[in-house]
């Protein structure tokens, strides 16, 4: 019974991360209806800047803040020049765009910081503590706690505030918005940033936990795209509850199959699921 608590902590803990990444993911496709293949990288950047941050000497809750921030600003410039111009033309260019901007992270970061892994050690981070027998890393539950408050407050953010409304109003018609005087652009720009920050936050916190090397989002992205589609395209709710069934299964699947076979088993989920649920498990949504 402890091993069953330990795994699944486990995967509720990994089940944080993908969600971050994930949900950035199906708010950039809900809004601009681009699918960002460089998500992935908003990650691992932020994993890089962290790690350089706290090189200097400086708290890690900066540095968090230092590579959340950068990876918004990141993501501002992207949708001004790589995203903007593309809108509204063929839909294979943002996707051609976001992928050539995912290669090219990549091996800029392979140049700076050369393919060898790099880690972070913080004391506290490492810290275990013992519940019902259950060892939790401190860091993980860190990962959990903040999952949980940034998941509220984004909630919060797109339900009530008029930012998020008017979020909510582009996703379903943007015509409509332009004629009665949203700022489409300024919309964009604003969804595109808080889908990187949502990464940023992700590969921040797993920093002092997993090694970080210029590949490391390559496959993470791909089993967001999963829980996206496994949830429902712009469902939030479904891509967070999809991103935790597949981190729970992977760590079950490390334990009593094999390591080796870990990712088969994440994506075999989906195609079960799909199989049944083929607009999902909340069903396909239009907007967010």
């Amino acid at each position: 019974m402890e091993m069953f608590f330990q795994l699944l902590v486990n995967g509720i803990a990994f089940g944080s991360i993908y969600a971050m990444v994930a949900v950035g993911l199906t708010i950039v496709f809900g809004i601009l209806e681009v699918v960002n293949f460089a998500q992935g990288e908003f990650y691992m950047l932020a994993a890089y800047v962290t790690f350089l941050v706290y090189l200097t000497q400086l708290p890690y809750p900066l540095a968090i803040v230092i590579a959340v921030a950068t990876m918004i600003v990141i993501g501002l410039i992207v949708e001004r020049f790589a995203i903007r111009p593309l809108i509204g033309r063929a839909w294979q260019l943002p996707i051609l765009s976001t992928l050539g901007i995912s290669i090219i992270m990549q091996n800029g970061a392979i140049v700076i910081w050369t393919p060898n892994p790099r880690t972070i050690i913080i004391d506290i981070a490492n810290l275990n503590i013992h519940i019902f027998g259950v060892v939790i890393v401190f860091q993980k539950l860190m990962i959990v706690f903040f999952a949980l408050a940034l998941f509220i407050g984004l909630h919060y953010f797109i339900q009530k505030t008029k930012t998020g409304k008017a979020m909510r109003a582009v996703s379903q018609n943007k015509e409509a918005c332009r004629i009665i005087g949203i700022d489409v652009p300024r919309i964009s720009s604003i969804t595109f940033a808080l889908g990187a920050g949502l990464s940023g936050f992700g590969g921040a916190l797993v920093a002092p936990v997993m090694a970080i090397h210029p590949v490391m989002g390559i496959l993470l992205v791909l089993k967001c795209f999963a829980a996206v589609i496994m949830g429902g395209f712009g469902n939030i709710k479904g891509t967070i509850c999809s991103a935790f069934i597949l981190a729970i299964v992977e760590s079950f699947a490390v334990a009593y199959v094999s390591l080796q076979y870990k990712d088969v088993f994440a994506f075999l989920v989906m195609i079960i699921i799909l199989l049944f649920r083929p607009a999902g498990i909340f069903g396909k949504k239009v907007g967010i």
